[in-house]
């Protein structure tokens, strides 16, 4: 799991706070996902909160491998 990795490289970077706006980041992302695959509204974002979630997911890792 993507967040998981990302939050315990976190945690082992000794960023804990990170970690956990990493978590909530992840939470806030979920949340809007299940929201808009509710939503049969014309014009639902759905796919673009995928891919927000997915690229912030790519920029945890890599500020995470930078940081090593």
């Amino acid at each position: 799991m993507p967040i998981a990795a990302c939050m315990d490289a976190l945690l082992l970077a000794g960023k804990p706070e990170e970690a956990f706006n990493c978590s909530e980041r992840a939470r806030v992302a979920y949340l809007l996902d299940v929201l808009a695959a509710r939503c049969n509204c014309p014009g639902s974002r759905a796919g673009l909160f995928e891919e927000e979630r997915r690229l912030n997911e790519q920029i945890a890792g890599l500020k995470a491998a930078v940081s090593q």
